[in-house]
């Protein structure tokens, strides 16, 4: 055998010789080294001069005591920090896998080491490195100076006092809803997760507080956004965290575990980049956020990633700790129910005098002690953040010795132990809030085991020093305004399957299940709802009448529909006007579900019923977008249309359907539908040549009109004939009067608060739901045919709605059907109701009647009427005008205030008008206010003549402002009628064309006070007799 064979046999030998020498070599070494580290470090360490629990394992040290993550009966919070700190006293020293760690309980060494000496004790970087992962980078949390003393000085004018103030409404706002949701389930015993709705109260009011961002979560938006916030702040595992701290790359490992919190994170950066870009895209605001700030701050300018991180930061510290923290209070005051009373009664004493300001929160000392009580005995964060020695240091004591705490040592304070620390609080583990009132009996209990000193480094709930919560007064804030909007209205008790021993989760404490039902009493109830609450309500600043009823509050009053002499038109809000001036309260029966929206919840609530001009611009223009129709209104619109259209509507849908509408009342098509008029107008003028010539013949004016405005609007919006005026097609309009009844209170109160009333066996209901499916029936066959019809050069209404618009967005039969029954709804009730009032006020005031048949004759005599003469019209338009301001067809106009607003006034000085409350504008009585119209009741139609005697009385009466808010017969603003130019050219082709022809005298039978019909006014019943005119007859 050769020496190369001798050598090929011996490599594999030599080899695996090789290898297991190296497998030697680092087993030795790494033994030597976990030798050294677990056996002889700890055996020779300095740190052993201090008391401590011995260690558990050799190899784990403590850690196993140290990572109990969920407490119980036998294991109560905070075991086993408190067990040591009395057993070991306030500095003793443990072991985590060999790493030397001191726990501190001492209020002179605290100070020493996260205020004296900070910077040489930085967060420990085990801490630092979790954060950032949550956070996706270097925030606040995780921070060390000069970087977190620049990141501060930045965010601090955020939480400035001048700043905090304006988050009031925001916390009361949320607060409201929240209180509102708790009502809704009161008396059920319904179990309701309070973490869960506390957590999602806490990340609305963040989002808006910090980023202009509204999450939504308390409407159970954004449930993807809190379910990956829950994932991402899992409960800890000891392998997990282990493995996150030390092993590099950990996170990447394919753990379900991990899968899951990097799917979180992805959702949740995406949000908040969304949230960010937003901001970018903008145009600059008034008002300012924390991410305003961010996005511009003086100095150096953040980019989009180092923003992302700080909203991370605050979306994190910013509600969790929140939530939690109230999740306790409730918690402790279920199981104290005489504090609970005694917080109740704070509570109901301050936010019983209207919205809360910041200057009442100082008007809570007692629920702000409970609060500080509830954080001492359960923090939201169990321990400070970890520090790490950089130095060799010699740390004082408040017994006047000293420790020396080594380079390199971690050290701990546990902020749950120290707040249960017998040597400094009496009865420790006791729920006393009086020892947070200074002055009590068992604050200066607490002050002497202090020896005199100061609670600052004893009670920690926020941290302290230069890397104390930014925060604390905002937290601070937010709970005193929840609990005192909550606490004045419900009260909460624990359920059968409560667990309310704690847990963590990530970083904070939580009760493991807080179950509680929300308990009612009918009498307390009534007391608050009939008695306290209308004693305290911030509308009170208005004048008003005193309710009629207890119950039913002025509810009886405002539900006349209809007048007579003993009581003229406009009757009880005509006499409160002029008594109470251009905006006053009433009280009715009725619900806050207009406040917020997944419930209602009965009771007495205001109404400001509003004639103010200025008042009025506000609402209906300034800030119309916070002054939405009232919810029932656009329901009974909705229901009559069979959908959602023009009249119930609100926001980007309204604004869609009117821009796809508008075309069709442009001036270009206005001129044209006046062939129409004419068309029609004389078809009803040959009509009335039939009863003209009969002297014994009684007119119903009101039936005439109707099928006169209803063949109009037929033709000109839907290309259809419907012949009314011959008789044809009476099912439609006998189907129109059916739906449109006169309401009794019975029907006015079922529609609005009884769930499906409407479908009840009542004879009104069934008429109703008869009438409405022939309507139905026939608008869907005018459609039909529009549909199969080839396309026509002339465009009416249905064309436009059914072709597809710029955006490709096509309407269904559906919605065209709505809002074909819209149209056929306003344009001709309104119109025709309008019609018989003109022909009433001419028969009443013949001397008005000569001057516009005068100024008609004058005009007809051109031949047909074209768009051009009716500006020649103007006495007949003034006459129309002085009509509608008498009599408005629509009177009432009800709006709800969408979230707190203050309201100016030009008669008085700004009224508060919190979220929910109705507005009502009462078109006959502000027509009729002496204060600005001259001679207010009469009828004069001069005053609608530029230049007039009486048109310059009324304008001094306005201090030389127009007419706009002081006569609104087609409503003002971005919802006002689309089809007030169509209905007021309608009625001067219609009057123009009749009274050159006939005359009109009211019959022995007439009585022409207003009544109420559905949403429409008009004479109760105008019979009238026809004649021909003098020139007439000649002809």
């Amino acid at each position: 055998m050769g020496l190369m064979e001798m050598a090929a046999l011996a490599m594999p030998t030599t080899f695996y010789g090789c290898a297991a020498s190296v497998v030697l070599i680092a087993t030795l070494l790494l033994t030597a080294y976990f030798i050294h580290v677990l056996v002889i470090l700890p055996y020779f360490t300095p740190l052993k001069a201090l008391p401590g629990p011995p260690p558990s394992s050799i190899v784990f040290g403590n850690a196993q005591e140290l990572s109990a993550f969920s407490w119980d009966e036998m294991n109560p919070f905070p075991s086993v920090h408190l067990t040591w700190l009395k057993q070991y006293g306030p500095a003793y020293h443990c072991r985590i896998l060999g790493t030397e760690r001191v726990t501190i309980g001492d209020p002179e060494a605290i100070k020493h080491i996260y205020i004296t000496n900070d910077k040489i004790y930085p967060r420990h970087i085990l801490s630092r490195s979790l954060l950032r992962s949550f956070t996706g980078g270097i925030g606040l949390l995780s921070s060390e100076d000069p970087i977190h003393a620049s990141q501060r000085k930045m965010l601090n004018p955020h939480f400035a006092t001048t700043k905090l103030k304006s988050f009031v409404d925001v916390f009361q706002q949320h607060a409201s809803i929240f209180t509102d949701q708790m009502c809704s389930v009161s008396d059920t015993n319904t179990p309701v997760s309070i973490y869960d709705v506390m957590t999602r109260l806490s990340f609305d009011i963040i989002g808006l507080a910090a980023f202009g961002y509204d999450f939504g979560a308390q409407f159970y938006r954004s449930t993807d956004i809190m379910e990956a916030y829950e994932d991402l702040n899992m409960t800890p595992r000891f392998f997990i965290t282990f493995g996150m701290a030390y092993v590099p790359g950990f996170e990447e490992w394919p753990l379900a575990v991990l899968r899951k919190r990097k799917k979180a994170r992805e959702l949740l950066f995406k949000v908040v980049n969304d949230v960010i870009e937003r901001k970018l895209s903008a145009p600059p605001s008034s008002a300012r956020d924390l991410l305003d700030l961010m996005l511009d701050s003086s100095g150096h300018k953040l980019t989009a990633e180092e923003a992302k991180v700080h909203v991370m930061t605050f979306l994190f510290a910013g509600h969790e700790t929140t939530s939690n923290s109230l999740c306790w209070v409730f918690t402790m005051l279920a199981q104290h129910p005489d504090v609970e009373q005694r917080v109740a009664a704070e509570c109901r004493g301050v936010s019983g005098r209207g919205p809360l300001t910041w200057d009442d929160l100082a008007d809570l000392p007692y629920t702000t002690a409970v609060i500080h009580e509830t954080m001492r005995l359960y923090p939201a964060v169990m321990n400070l953040s970890t520090r790490e020695c950089q130095r060799d240091d010699v740390v004082p004591l408040a017994n006047g010795k000293s420790i020396t705490i080594y380079k390199g040592t971690q050290v701990y304070v546990s902020v749950a132990a120290n707040n249960r620390n017998p040597t400094y609080w009496s009865h420790p583990d006791d729920f006393l809030p009086e020892r947070f009132l200074e002055g009590s009996e068992l604050y200066q209990a607490d002050k002497a085991l202090r020896g005199g000193r100061s609670v600052s480094y004893i009670f920690t709930p926020f941290s302290i020093g230069p890397k104390a919560c930014i925060g604390t007064r905002f937290a601070l804030a937010e709970m005193q305004i929840v609990l005192a909007t909550v606490l004045s209205k419900v009260s909460f008790e624990l359920h059968a399957t409560a667990d309310v021993n704690a847990k963590i989760t990530g970083v904070t404490v939580k009760p493991k299940n807080l179950q509680m039902t929300v308990p009612s009493s009918l009498i307390a109830w009534l007391a608050y709802a009939l008695i306290v609450r209308p004693r305290f309500h911030p509308l009170n600043a208005l004048p008003g009448p005193p309710p009629s009823s207890l119950i039913l509050g002025n509810g009886k009053e405002l539900t006349v529909f209809a007048w007579d002499d003993t009581n003229p038109f406009p009757g009880i809000q005509g006499k409160w006007l002029r008594q109470y001036g251009t905006a006053y309260h009433v009280r009715v029966l009725g619900t806050e579900r207009v406040r917020h929206a997944p419930f209602t919840s009965l009771s007495l609530i205001r109404r400001i019923m509003l004639s103010d001009p200025d008042g009025l611009k506000h609402i209906l223009v300034t800030n119309a977008a916070n002054y939405p129709r009232h919810p029932i209104a656009r329901a009974h619109n909705a229901s009559f249309t069979g959908g959602a259209g023009l009249l119930s509507t609100e926001g980007t849908e309204h604004v869609g359907q009117r821009k796809m509408l508008n075309p069709h009342f442009s001036y270009a098509n206005l001129k044209a539908f006046v062939s129409i008029f004419q068309r029609h107008a004389t078809i009803f003028a040959d009509r009335l040549a039939s009863v003209a010539d009969n002297s014994a013949a009684v007119l119903n004016v009101y039936e005439w009109t109707t099928k006169l405005s209803f063949d109009i609007i037929g033709v000109a919006a839907f290309g259809c004939e419907f012949n009314t005026q011959g008789n044809r097609s009476n099912e439609v309009l006998a189907a129109f009067e059916a739906l449109n009844t006169v309401p009794s209170l019975l029907t006015v109160f079922g529609n609005a608060y009884v769930p499906g009333f409407e479908h009840l066996p009542l004879p009104t209901l069934l008429r109703r739901k008869a009438a409405k499916q022939v309507l139905f029936r026939v608008v869907n066959g005018v459609i039909a045919r529009k549909l199969e019809a080839p396309v026509s050069t002339s465009r009416d209404l249905l064309d436009l709605m059914l072709e597809p618009s710029a955006t490709g967005h096509q309407i269904t039969p559906e919605e065209a059907r709505t809002h074909v029954l819209t149209f056929l709804f306003a344009g001709h009730e309104t119109t025709s109701n309008t019609l018989t009032w003109v022909l009433a006020m001419l028969a009443r005031n013949p001397d008005v009647e000569r001057r516009v048949v005068d100024e008609c004759c004058r005009v007809m005599s051109h031949g047909d009427l074209v768009w051009e003469h009716l500006a020649e019209l103007k006495y007949l338009t003034a006459v129309i005008h002085e009509t509608l301001r008498l009599n408005p067809t629509v009177n009432n106009l009800v709006l709800s205030c969408a979230k707190d607003d203050t309201l100016p006034l030009a008669d008085q000085k700004p009224v508060f008008v919190p979220a929910g409350s109705q507005i009502v504008f009462n078109f006959g009585a502000t027509q009729r206010n002496p204060k600005y119209w001259t001679r207010s009741d009469e009828f004069l139609p001069e005053r609608f003549l530029e230049g007039s005697e009486l048109f310059e009385a009324d304008k001094a009466l306005r201090n030389g402002r127009s007419s706009t808010f002081f006569f609104l017969p087609f409503s003002t603003g971005a919802k006002n009628c689309i089809g007030s130019r169509f209905a007021l050219a309608e009625m001067q082709v219609v009057l123009a064309s009749t009274l050159t022809k006939y005359e009109f005298r009211l019959h022995k039978t007439a009585d022409i006070h207003p009544k109420f019909t559905g949403v429409t006014l008009k004479p109760k019943h105008l019979a009238m007799t026809v004649s021909r005119r003098v020139s007439q007859r000649e002809a």
